[in-house]
């Protein structure tokens, strides 16, 4: 959180009034409490013990024991609760034991197991079924409708395991040193640290042993012990870890600063991770002489030595690999730059090609991409593999520099010829995939194979799964589960997830459940924020049995709070839109305001959609539109779109037509899914085509028939079915755009070629009959086959009728049938109409009046217009039929004439013509059978001829 939003908490909490800026002040005297109150549990521990004349917590096991203990006082208040004592004791245990195994949700019956055990050794006589029903009601757990358990936080599972630790540290002395090298417990043994009555005590067991562990444990107090930091000091004093030196500098030892430079002026690699710590403190530079005088440790100055001892060492290999790992963590991202161009200069090809990444994408810094593209083509011009897969992408994507696949080819090539496993991989997927080269599956699974047998995780994993699927290589589900397994054994997450979930379904291997969701737990148990987001994902997804659990949102929380920006957005959009937790507006804008800034281009859009419709609080149009702008500018395929009808319709952004065309333009220059030609779809009421048709004829929009022309040909030639079949019908009949015959067929043609169902359809029945193209029946019931056999109801229904009645076609009732059948099923109001038909008039099938009108009737509720119009004169000429009323046909009769049926339209003329059923109307009859024939009835035509 920013200290704006912080601020605004408080004072949100705590109302108007003394109390909110006295809080805020009380917390700005201390850094480490002004740390705390960016985190938003800490800051509502914070603010619900705020108390300006009192006495805040002096580390941060007391903030949450507080915290606690005031929430069993408030809950006793309310209700009957347990003794507080034997209610945190029996918390402890079971923070302990799951904490040991472990676990992060567990089941009732273990938690009663624990709970059994532990009161047995206080000695209570607590309800164990009441007490955790009353944890649950105090927030302390949570419980699933699967009767799974866990702590509603994981730091309240991580305190009550330090109070476990607190209590059998008493009784077993040394029991600190048992569990100081397992990382499980270090957030349990540094709030452990600050409940601790000596604290000394702690860290003189602990400092010499495990730095790392009494560096944390410093860091959550708010101000330094003399007694603690003389211990400490005394225990680094004489080590000369890179651990120990940071502990000594931070306590102000300039000594330890001295020996930290002598270090670094002597470059070793040892020392590596040194330098990452020092450089990733700096912030902006202060005065030398100001930190002489406060005698406080200047990092930004000890960095400043750091990179310069490198330099002189020539050590540009490390420069590098500095640069790289301070870009995502630095305060100031310029330290890193200087990291880098001194590593550029020093000619260390990896810190060319990474730093040239970072221009063109213009992450944490201004986007120079024509830099960046010359930086990556020299290091791929000296021989260097990885920079030769970033210029193949180039030359591939064609988006920062011209598009040229052979080059592309070339340079991805000469990296795999090199040994490069990652260029291995690539090139061994495009020739299988025929992606931007020749296809070639043989050399294609050559080259994946080669890249998995040097041990290439995610080549393993990909060879694996095509070998489950055959997708490309002969199907060998034996050899692909091997593959697949061996990458899972040697920590590809990926394949863990795969395999755990091909487990789950059975699919390509053999089903076992219970291994597969032993997998999943596992991998989601280890706490990497990568697994976190997809343990996530599919406890909400994808499986009932990760469904009941209610893990899903504190594994993304830890992944958010750990700084995955992708489980940041993830989290602000579920939060936006209440998809698998409560709906919250405000946590949504939070998480999602953090990923954007963070750069995520989904968050940057999602948050701007909050911003520009108030969905926030109220709208904010200029913060809105900077972020929809950020992530158009980064090509976000929805955030282009948006932009665009914001800019046309005036729509929370200032009208501006001509930008918003351009924008709308570039939107149909990427791809909405990525994948084979059939998978570029574009459905008829998108908002482009509704744009696009309303351009054509001014509707809402100026009328621009010459954008239309162009957006609809944009789209086109990026392969969506839609707009192929829209500019085919339009060059067909001069819709619009000038007409031509020949391209408005090869247009159609394309669109029936990418598998569209409706393409094909439309497409078969011009070819069948029609004034428009020249007929060709093979051709016509050919695609009107294919689109049938994809089942689509209203080619199966004109197929059926065709082949019944023998129109354009020969003649095969049983097979019409059959088809108009498969129809039906599908409730298809046409096809219910015409198999009533059928059935009333016995063609093709055995004749049973009775059954047909029910079938035609159906049909016209369902809204079919020849449906409507033939079970109404049915009805009204046959007095022998009772099943439904006259009045009813009637309506029919009405509604499909107005819905534009010439045969409807000329009966209900000639009812009010005549008086029959109607009152005379003459006026209204002749407009209804002028209908008709405008609707090209020739009865209707004739009538009107002898009329007139």
């Amino acid at each position: 959180m920013t200290d704006e939003q912080v601020v605004h908490l408080i004072d949100r909490h705590l109302g108007e009034g003394e109390k909110s800026p006295a809080l805020v002040g009380s917390l700005r005297a201390y850094a480490k409490l002004w740390e705390w109150a960016h985190n938003p549990l800490h800051l509502k521990m914070l603010t619900e013990l705020a108390n300006p004349t009192g006495k805040l917590p002096s580390t941060e096991g007391q903030l949450v024991q507080l915290f606690v203990r005031r929430l069993f006082r408030r809950e006793k208040i309310q209700r009957q609760q347990t003794n507080d004592i034997a209610k945190e004791r029996l918390l402890a245990a079971l923070a302990f034991e799951t904490r040991s195994e472990g676990q992060t949700s567990f089941t009732v019956n273990e938690a009663l197991r624990i709970l059994r055990s532990s009161r047995d050794k206080i000695g209570s006589l607590v309800d164990l079924t009441v007490f955790i029903n009353e944890v649950v009601d105090n927030h302390i757990l949570v419980r699933s409708p699967d009767d799974a358990v866990s702590f509603s936080h994981e730091l309240y599972q991580d305190y009550f395991a330090g109070v476990e630790i607190k209590e059998r540290e008493e009784v077993e002395p040394m029991f600190i040193e048992t569990l100081q090298a397992d990382l499980r417990w270090e957030e349990s043994l540094i709030l452990y640290s600050g409940l601790s009555g000596n604290r000394a005590n702690f860290f003189s067991r602990i400092s010499s042993v495990n730095p790392r562990l009494a560096r944390r444990a410093l860091g959550s107090a708010v101000a330094n012990d003399p007694e603690v930091q003389e211990v400490v000091r005394q225990s680094a004093t004489g080590e000369s870890s890179p651990e120990h030196l940071l502990i000594l500098a931070e306590f102000g030892d300039v000594n330890a600063v001295g020996e930290a430079i002598g270090l670094l002026r002597t470059y070793d690699e040892r020392y590596i991770e040194l330098f990452i710590e020092i450089l990733s403190r700096a912030g902006r530079p202060k005065p030398l002489n100001e930190w002489e005088q406060t005698e406080q440790v200047d990092w930004y100055s000890i960095a400043s030595v750091t990179i310069e001892a490198l330099i002189q060492n020539q050590a540009g290999a490390a420069l590098g690999q500095v640069a790289s790992r301070l870009w995502p963590k630095a305060r100031d991202i310029q330290l890193a730059r200087r990291c880098f161009e001194a590593a550029i200069d020093l000619g260390d090809l990896k810190a060319v090609a990474e730093y040239g990444a970072h221009l063109i994408s213009g992450t944490k810094i201004d986007a120079d991409v024509s830099r960046g593209v010359a930086l990556i083509s020299s290091a791929a011009e000296a021989g260097f593999p990885p920079a030769m897969i970033d210029l193949s992408d180039l030359k591939f994507g064609g988006l920062h520099s011209p598009q040229n696949v052979r080059e592309g080819e070339d340079w991805l090539r000469r990296a795999a010829e090199l040994g490069n496993a990652v260029a291995m991989r690539a090139l061994g997927q495009r020739l299988l995939e025929g992606d931007g080269v020749q296809k070639d599956s043989a050399e294609g699974h050559e080259w994946l194979a080669k890249a998995a047998a040097i041990g290439h995780l995610p080549a393993m994993r990909d060879y694996g799964v095509r070998l489950l699927e055959g997708e490309g290589v002969r199907k060998d589900q034996q050899a692909g589960e091997r593959w697949l397994r061996q990458a899972a054994a040697n920590g590809d997450e990926f394949a863990k997830w795969e395999l755990g979930y091909r487990l789950l379904d059975g699919g390509g291997v053999r089903q076992d459940t219970e291994e597969g969701i032993r997998i999943l737990t596992e991998c989601s148990s280890k706490g990497g924020p990568l697994n976190l987001q997809f343990a996530w994902l599919g406890a909400f997804d994808n499986y009932p049995e990760f469904k009941n659990r209610k893990v899903g949102p504190r594994w993304l929380m830890k992944a958010a709070n750990a700084g995955l920006r992708k489980a940041m957005c993830i989290l602000g959009e579920r939060y936006y839109g209440g998809d698998g937790i409560p709906r919250d507006y405000k946590k949504a804008a939070f998480w999602l305001k953090r990923a954007a800034e963070a750069g995520d281009a989904s968050a940057m859009n999602s948050y701007a959609t909050m911003l520009l419709d108030g969905d926030h609080e109220a709208a904010y149009p200029e913060e809105g539109e900077y972020w929809l702008r950020k992530a158009a500018q980064q090509e976000f395929k929805w955030a282009i779109p948006d932009l665009a009808e914001r800019l046309i319709t005036g729509n929370g952004l200032r009208q501006n037509f001509d930008e918003g065309a351009d924008w709308l333009c570039k939107s149909l220059e990427i791809p909405v899914f990525q994948g084979p030609a059939e998978t570029f779809f574009l459905p008829p009421g998108s908002t482009i085509m509704n744009w696009i048709r309303a351009l054509f004829v001014g509707d809402d929009l100026p009328k621009r028939p010459d954008l239309a022309e162009r957006l609809l040909r944009k789209a086109a030639q990026g392969g969506w079915s839609w707009p192929m079949m829209e500019l085919g019908d339009r060059l067909i009949r001069g819709d619009g755009i000038a007409r031509d015959r020949d391209e408005g067929v090869e247009w159609l043609l394309k669109a029936a070629a990418t598998g569209d169902a409706l393409s094909m359809y439309r497409y078969g029945c011009l070819r069948l009959e029609s004034d428009l193209i020249p007929g060709d029946t093979e051709e016509g019931t050919l695609w009107l086959e294919r689109s049938a056999q994809k089942g689509f109801p209203e080619a199966m229904t004109e197929l059926g009728s065709r082949l019944i009645y023998g129109v354009g076609m020969n003649p095969n009732p049983t097979l019409g049938l059959k088809w108009l059948r498969e129809a039906v099923a599908k409730d298809h109001p046409r096809a219910i109409g015409e198999l009533g038909r059928c059935i009333f008039f016995g063609n093709g099938t055995p004749k049973d009046e009775e059954q047909g009108l029910l079938l035609a009737i159906k049909a016209s509720e369902a809204g079919d217009l020849v449906a409507k119009t033939f079970a109404a004169l049915v009805v009204l000429e046959r007095e022998d039929f009772t099943i439904t009323s006259r009045e009813d046909a009637m309506r029919w009769l009405r509604e499909a004439a107005e819905g534009g049926d010439a045969k409807a339209a000329l009966n209900l003329g000639f009812r009010l013509l005549l008086g029959n059923g109607l009152p005379e109307n003459p006026e209204e009859a002749l407009a209804w059978i002028r209908r008709a024939a405008e609707a090209g009835d020739e009865v209707a035509q004739r009538l009107l001829r002898e009329h007139e």
